[in-house]
């Protein structure tokens, strides 16, 4: 503040470097993640630059990629888009199409083509942007990052061969010229984990996640979030392997650490409780099942909009708690609020939508609504077909559901 006292004292309020100054103060805002801050000094660094600059100054673009990111970062993917868009349309006309500023401005485009959905202009984007750095990757930290962004959306899509390929293209870049950073090897390894997880490959993923695990033991402090992410995914693993006491271990080891670093309103720790509530419902302890998620519920409500999808694993299992308890109406009631998140979130093509539908069709079935069950059974596995490979233990469940049901009509 203290510079942007001095320039304006030495400077016309519209000279370039007040708007440097400007732009410094909203970079730092930004990194301590007060966006409201960042993007109200990175927009009146821009209204001098546009008047003071050149349509085509680099700075210019700098400026528009900088607001692009905070849009980014506060969920407005459209207006982050927008801004994006300008920035690349000045970097085309002042600078190589190789450029690597070039292939940054790619990168966060795609993301915000990727938030909302549009995974063919996500894809294309993030291709341009690896196509860029391959000529020297020894050179650019970034390219294996581009790749897990590719393999992501692959995986978003439902194409695991190719997320498979991307994800262990990410890793061989950064162990080939970048294994001493030991943070982003582990995210490498961790993206792996999450893959194999989901295709119930659980000996890979239990490979993957492990090593993740060590890579940050060996880099970060004991009490570091990361640490707790990596005791969450090997929970989730073992809680998915049906070893629900080492899930619990796991999932109170995470926990713990975040406790000792974050409010007890934080976000993250929202994720923890849900995850030990599912488990303890998996343990046939319904009562804790229901504590759990609760809590996890209460923190999520004051930091999260009412429709946010973060909240629809934890209506389901809110709900699956009620149903052990035998409190069927109400499971009913919070299934129902989780399928009315996932189709405004993701549409109907969803695979976490087969889940909640399968979920409610149980639940019809116990109380004797068989038609409304067949109903829901049939659209799980219909959806599960579209999103999940056949012989997925996910999709399994939702035929052998159905057929129950078929065979009691």
């Amino acid at each position: 503040m203290k510079a942007l006292k001095i320039q304006q004292e030495s400077r016309p309020d519209k000279h370039h470097e007040v708007a440097i100054v400007y732009n410094n103060i909203g970079r730092t805002f930004h990194k301590m993640k007060d966006y409201q801050r960042a993007l109200s000094f990175y927009m009146k660094g821009m209204k001098i630059q546009e008047k003071s600059l050149l349509e085509n100054n680099p700075d210019l673009a700098t400026t528009y990629n900088n607001i692009g990111q905070v849009h980014s970062d506060m969920g407005d993917y459209i207006k982050a888009e927008w801004y994006h868009q300008c920035a690349i349309n000045i970097r085309q006309k002042c600078l190589p199409e190789n450029h690597p500023e070039m292939a940054i401005s790619y990168n966060n485009i795609a993301y915000t083509f990727f938030k909302r959905k549009n995974y063919k202009e996500s894809i294309s984007y993030y291709k341009k942007a690896t196509e860029i750095l391959q000529c020297c990757p020894q050179s650019h930290p970034n390219l294996a990052a581009f790749y897990h962004n590719i393999g992501e959306v692959y995986h978003e899509m439902g194409d695991y061969l190719k997320a498979e390929q991307s994800y262990k293209t990410a890793l061989d870049i950064q162990q080939l010229f970048f294994s001493d950073d030991y943070g982003a090897l582990a995210n490498r390894n961790d993206n792996l984990g999450s893959l194999y997880l989901q295709l119930e490959k659980y000996p890979k993923a239990i490979l993957y996640y492990k090593k993740a695990l060590a890579l940050r033991q060996e880099s970060f402090p004991k009490n570091h979030p990361k640490l707790a992410a990596s005791f969450n995914n090997i929970g989730v693993l073992y809680r998915r392997m049906g070893n629900c006491a080492e899930a619990l271990s796991n999932y109170e080891k995470g926990l713990a650490i975040l406790r000792s670093v974050l409010s007890e309103n934080d976000c993250e720790l929202a994720i923890y409780n849900n995850n030990i509530g599912l488990a303890y419902h998996e343990d046939g302890q319904h009562a804790k099942a229901l504590f759990y998620s609760k809590e996890a519920l209460k923190i999520q409500e004051k930091c999260l909009p009412s429709n946010h999808p973060n909240l629809i694993g934890i209506f389901n299992n809110i709900a699956l708690a009620h149903c052990g308890m035998r409190d069927y109406f109400e499971a009913i009631s919070y299934h129902i609020r989780a399928t009315e998140i996932q189709h405004k979130s993701f549409g109907t093509n969803h695979w976490g939508l087969a889940a909640s539908f399968n979920n409610i069709a149980c639940v019809c079935c116990t109380i004797g609504m068989y038609q409304w069950a067949k109903l829901f059974a049939l659209l799980a596995v219909d959806i599960g077909h579209r999103t999940l490979p056949m012989n997925h233990s996910n999709n399994i469940r939702y035929r052998q559901t159905l057929e129950s049901l078929t065979r009691a009509a």
